[in-house]
């Protein structure tokens, strides 16, 4: 699985560096986003072998690479899918901007936007949750013999990253949702104007048909932020061999997701290409 996410990524990146895939930002954006889903099957290969290696004390009393991998690691495998939900965002956006200003829209100025865009996603996101990094720390557990990677909040920072994990769940699902109807729904308005001996019924059911891959998308997109979800909140609230176990269960079925869902990226993203 770790050499087809790979192998796809790597296309991916290689797809849109290419110039002639799309002049607009929305090149940018997708280009950014196969760069942060590369690095996330990296960092969670990483992660994962490490979990081996400490079961069997290859670095079970090596500190130094624990914590490192407490602080950094761990939190950048939190940070990277949140940023690929906002630039997926910024994909909708740029897409439903092409759709409703059409031949007027400014690829230039979208191009100029989107670098910035993208280094405001950024640096707002690891604003958002730097707090998980400086709460981590490394704690030994006399009875496993071993450190365990552990996050104590305060109660009023606990509120604070619930309410900072739902709203990166809740609010780019909403945002693609929404924008992906209203692509729908403006498509439908042109063509019944262009073609009115069809009723606008039969407009709209082409329309659906034409643009389903958008509301797949999004709830694609949902589904995988469901799974992060669900994990950073056992994360939060489990530690010691229940933590070993839960990840274990987890990651493998979320990295096939994963790769599923890069698969049905490169149609995803070809709809951009195809407007822009």
């Amino acid at each position: 699985m770790l050499v087809i996410g790979l192998i796809n990524s790597s296309f991916s990146i290689m797809t849109f560096q290419r110039k002639q895939s799309t002049e607009a930002g929305c090149r940018y954006y997708l280009l950014t986003t196969s760069i942060f889903s590369l690095f996330t099957i990296i960092l969670f290969s990483i992660k994962f072998l490490m979990l081996i290696l400490s079961q069997i004390s290859l670095i079970k009393k090596n500190e130094t690479i624990l914590r490192i991998s407490c602080i950094s690691i761990d939190f950048f495998l939190r940070l990277c899918p949140i940023i690929v939900d906002w630039l997926n965002v910024s994909v909708a956006i740029d897409r439903i901007l092409t759709v409703t200003i059409g031949l007027n829209f400014n690829k230039i100025k979208s191009k100029r936007a989107a670098r910035w865009i993208i280094i405001s996603i950024f640096l707002v996101n690891v604003i958002s949750i730097l707090h998980d990094p400086i709460n981590r720390q490394l704690i030994y557990d006399e009875a496993e013999q071993r450190r365990w990677c552990l996050i104590q909040y305060p109660s009023a920072l606990k509120i604070y990253n619930s309410t900072i994990n739902i709203n990166h769940f809740f609010i780019p699902f909403l945002i693609n949702l929404l924008i992906s109807i209203i692509i729908i729904v403006v498509a439908t308005r042109k063509s019944f104007k262009a073609r009115k001996q069809q009723t606008y019924q039969e407009h709209l059911e082409k329309q659906l048909h034409l643009h389903k891959h958008l509301l797949i998308s999004s709830i694609v997109l949902v589904l995988l932020a469901t799974s992060r979800l669900i994990i950073s909140f056992i994360y939060d609230n489990f530690s010691g061999t229940w933590r070993l176990t839960i990840i274990s269960l987890i990651v493998r079925p979320f990295m096939k997701v994963k790769i599923v869902f890069f698969f049905k990226y490169v149609s995803y993203s070809y709809s951009c290409l195809q407007i822009s």
